[in-house]
């Protein structure tokens, strides 16, 4: 069956990737040509297809550790940008600034006293007006790059893989480590392996409830 042409075109025109492995050694059939890959067995074949299941958890563990490190490093990131910010001149002695333009308010006030006396209560309003705006600019500029830093690391931590733990769910798997999703595959007294936001938990399938409809 695997030579007829019918079948070969089938394979052929398959969007699905197509394994062979009709199980013959001594020979090749027509279905070995045409199919993306070729497997000496069909053991072989699902042992191409899935994979090992040490090398899957590896490969995880991996993509983990890279993320949990980039995730760090990211946090750090913006930690050290804050710091910078506080410790800038502006934000570290921001009435230092507020007490340059008073005495240059004073200066000014003086000079006006001995030209313009009528002008200069106005003059002085003014310049006061612009100084409580500076001061209240720069608290406000501190404010708004304490709620970025904020938000990016409510962000990060939303995103963080063990958050979803974290807010109560949790991970069941089987005896063969296949993640349970569906209770009509579940026997009455397996063993199913069960990961918590802290630790895990092991338990036997004493009733199962189906979900109908």
């Amino acid at each position: 069956a695997f030579n007829e042409e019918v079948v070969a075109r089938a394979i052929a025109r398959s969007a699905v990737p197509v394994l062979s492995a009709v199980g013959h050694e001594i020979d090749f059939t027509i279905s070995d040509f045409v199919a993306d890959l070729r497997a000496p067995t069909p053991s072989a074949a699902a042992e191409l297809v899935v994979g090992r299941k040490e090398d899957f958890e590896t490969h995880l563990a991996q993509r983990s550790d890279a993320l949990r490190q980039l995730l760090q490093h990211a946090v750090i990131q913006q930690r050290l940008r804050l710091n910078r910010l506080a410790d800038s001149y502006v934000f570290r002695e921001p009435g230092n600034l507020v007490r340059q333009y008073r005495q240059k308010l004073d200066l000014h006030a003086m000079r006006t006293e001995h030209a313009l006396t009528g002008r200069r209560d106005g003059d002085m309003r003014r310049l006061e007006s612009a100084a409580a705006r500076l001061e209240t600019a720069t608290h406000q500029r501190l404010d708004r790059a304490k709620q970025v830093l904020l938000r990016f690391q409510t962000h990060l931590q939303a995103i963080s893989p063990l958050a979803v733990l974290g807010r109560g769910y949790s991970l069941t798997t089987d005896d063969a480590g296949r993640v349970v999703q569906d209770a009509s595959a579940l026997e009455l007294g397996a063993t199913l392996h069960t990961r918590l936001s802290k630790g895990s938990a092991s338990s036997t399938v004493a009733t199962i409830h189906k979900e109908e409809g």
